[in-house]
């Protein structure tokens, strides 16, 4: 019931802010009233994406790109390349309106109160999941003076170079895990995550530290290693419940689960021929829990880079109804959105092992990585869960036994490209990253990137009237806005 009533508290808060968002971008005491924690808990909720920034960055570009999810329609562009600036827009317009926004007034209110101390630091982990997701799918991006037009009346940002950004937002993570206090006061249950749990926020920071810490690697392996180093140091996550998940429940707006939300309205996705043939050369057992197919067949995934008249050339199919659905069960409103798993930490503990990073041992991480990443995914629906005699099976059929460093590195971001599954925006930046698994582009006529998988989004056009001139200076340094230019760590 508290859960409940603090839910609709929310939505209120952000029905108000929106309605009033030119009102609130002008005039500082606009929203003086708000409670931090009230504040916190809406910018976790704007964290996991609004339905209309999930339908977009997460589902119509950077799943497809990824070869997760596949479609023959044309409002899944990242299937076929194509460009769609509503869907490669709305993470950015979206991002800055809401969760930085709401973010960086909180911080503002708190920052210098040492009764909140807790909550600031919670706060700037917060704030790197925020920002790198953003940077990751655009490059340079707004960030030193994001957010903060009610503030300093300082409507054109500039914007940062990307690797000042993860700079920095690595300097915060580690100030706040080290900050981070069991002894001082925090805020209960307006913390979806953890409920108030300090250790749990420590844990997530310190493994989204090893997140950002791996990003590096090709671009500046020595800052790479020595903030991976720090991370392990400082402790990831230990089990299936440090899993950073945002709960949702069975409402409108931010409530609801953004990919539940989707898929309730229309049908077009199905699982991807790449991902589905994965699965069944490797025997895997989670393919009998995602996959659904409405006519009772075997999984069968969907070629991609296909429409309709080219889907039916090729496979002599009339419809997609063979072809297999993401289980319905794992997909509904009140799905909960992962934002970070147990399963990510572990096969990042195994790559760090494998580099020489840490005196772990590769094979146990990655085992530990396969089998949470088989468990997770009842967290999502009790139903979902994968019988722990089948995952033992599995391991002994596909076991870690590498006879090189890079064989070592594509199972393991393999298994990450598996396990990120639901969440787009960081298996297509992990994937940029490591390369793996290697995906045999598409090239559907009139794609836009030469039929080569993209690396990135496009700034929104809007952009070059409301802050051209910094904008213009971000691609002056980065190169042509367009989904082939490669952000500063993707080399």
């Amino acid at each position: 019931m508290k859960k409940s009533i603090l839910f609709l508290t929310i939505i209120t808060l952000i029905s108000a802010c929106d309605k009033d968002f030119e009102e609130i971008n002008t005039n500082p005491t606009a929203v003086n009233n708000i409670e931090p924690k009230l504040l916190f808990s809406t910018a976790l909720l704007q964290g996991a994406g609004d339905p209309y920034q999930t339908e977009g960055a997460n589902l119509a570009y950077t799943s497809c790109f990824v070869q997760h999810i596949a479609a023959v329609t044309f409002n899944y562009e990242g299937d076929k390349y194509t460009f769609n600036s509503f869907h490669n827009d709305v993470q950015f317009t979206g991002g800055y309106k809401n969760e930085v926004k709401t973010l960086v007034d909180m911080i503002e209110k708190v920052k210098n109160d040492p009764n909140q101390s807790n909550l600031y630091a919670a706060a700037r982990i917060w704030e790197a999941v925020i920002f790198h997701r953003m940077t990751d799918l655009y490059g340079d991006v707004p960030y030193s003076e994001a957010g903060r037009g009610y503030l300093d009346s300082n409507f054109k940002p500039v914007y940062d170079k990307q690797q000042d950004i993860y700079l920095d937002l690595l300097a915060k993570i580690e100030a706040a895990t080290t900050s981070l206090d069991a002894a001082k006061p925090f805020i209960g249950n307006a913390d979806f995550i953890f409920h108030g749990d300090v250790e749990k926020w420590r844990r997530f920071g310190n493994t989204m530290m090893l997140r950002l810490a791996l990003r590096l690697v090709k671009a500046d392996p020595a800052t790479a290693e020595s903030w991976a180093k720090k991370a392990i140091a400082g402790g990831v996550m230990q089990a299936l419940d440090d899993s950073a998940l945002i709960p949702h429940s069975d409402g409108d707006n931010l409530v609801q689960n953004g990919i539940g939300f989707v898929f309730a309205i229309e049908d077009n996705a199905r699982l991807s021929k790449t991902l589905v043939d994965w699965m069944k050369s490797q025997n895997d057992p989670r393919l009998a829990v995602l996959s659904y197919v409405a006519t009772g067949g075997e999984p069968k995934g969907l070629p991609h880079g296909l429409d309709l008249n080219l889907f039916i050339d090729e496979t002599g199919d009339s419809t997609t109804e063979s072809y297999s659905r993401i289980n319905p069960a794992l997909v509904q409103r009140w799905t909960p959105t992962m934002m970070q798993g147990y399963a990510e930490a572990e096969f990042m503990l195994a790559e760090a092992a494998v580099r020489g990073w840490s005196n772990g041992d590769a094979t146990t991480h990655f085992e530990n990585g396969v089998r949470a990443a088989m468990q997770q995914l009842a967290l999502f629906d009790a139903s979902a869960s994968v019988d722990a005699v089948a995952v033992d099976d599995y391991l002994a059929a596909n076991p870690y036994a590498p006879n090189t460093t890079e064989e070592a590195l594509e199972l393991i971001n393999t298994q990450y490209w598996a396990a990120t599954l639901f969440n787009g925006l960081e298996a297509f930046a992990n994937w940029r990253r490591s390369g793996y698994p290697v995906l045999i582009p598409s090239n559907f006529p009139g794609n836009v990137t030469g039929g080569v998988v993209p690396r990135r989004l496009q700034y929104p056009q809007v952009e070059f009237s409301v802050n051209g001139e910094n904008l213009n200076a971000a691609i002056a340094r980065q190169g042509a806005n367009n989904f082939v230019t490669r952000v500063w760590w993707d080399k």
